[in-house]
């Protein structure tokens, strides 16, 4: 008998633990939650994240830009999904550093942190050290073999300009697209 309630317990247990909806990744963007108490786990079951994961480096004008990416998984509530965290390091031509986040936890808000694939092009949200005044947007990676073109788009809606007359930890320019070397 006690065998019998044993098994019962695990087959219950195994039914739960497997009532999590695993839906891949590339499917994310613009997938309409019907069930708010469902388990969604957007996975990376077709390995889409593993072309961007790796040491990126480049030069544009007068810096030197260094992209550590790496693959994680986030839970939010009763969602979990893949995703990339970008550590960067940015110097100048002389290899002074300028901004490393290579030593922040996975927590800190100035850890660049994905959120979308999207035909191709995997979208992340940056924040520049420096509070209100500083440089904060969105970038758009897309990877073609051992190339990596970055771009930035500032979200200046967020920048009340009477309090920031300048925006101060401007590491990348708009609508510039800044190349990348997998190393």
């Amino acid at each position: 008998m006690k065998k019998l309630l044993y098994l019962s317990t695990l087959m219950v247990l195994g039914l739960t633990m497997n009532a999590q909806k695993i839906v891949p990744l590339e499917n994310k963007y613009g997938y309409k939650i019907i069930n708010r108490n469902e388990e969604i786990y957007f996975k990376d079951v077709n390995n889409i994240l593993g072309k961007f994961v790796g040491t990126w480096k480049g030069t544009y004008g007068n810096k030197k830009y260094e992209f550590r990416l790496l693959k994680t998984t986030r839970t939010f509530e009763t969602m979990k999904y893949d995703r990339l965290l970008v550590r960067y390091i940015i110097t100048d031509l002389n290899d002074n550093v300028i901004e490393n986040t290579t030593y922040f936890p996975d927590s800190s808000p100035y850890v660049i942190k994905g959120h979308d694939y999207h035909e191709n092009g995997y979208y992340l949200v940056y924040v520049a050290k420096g509070g209100n005044c500083a440089q904060s947007g969105q970038i758009l990676l897309y990877v073609d073999g051992n190339n990596m073109d970055v771009l930035f788009h500032e979200d200046s809606e967020f920048v009340d300009l009477t309090e920031c007359p300048t925006q101060i930890n401007e590491y990348f320019q708009q609508n510039i697209i800044y190349r990348l070397i997998k190393q």
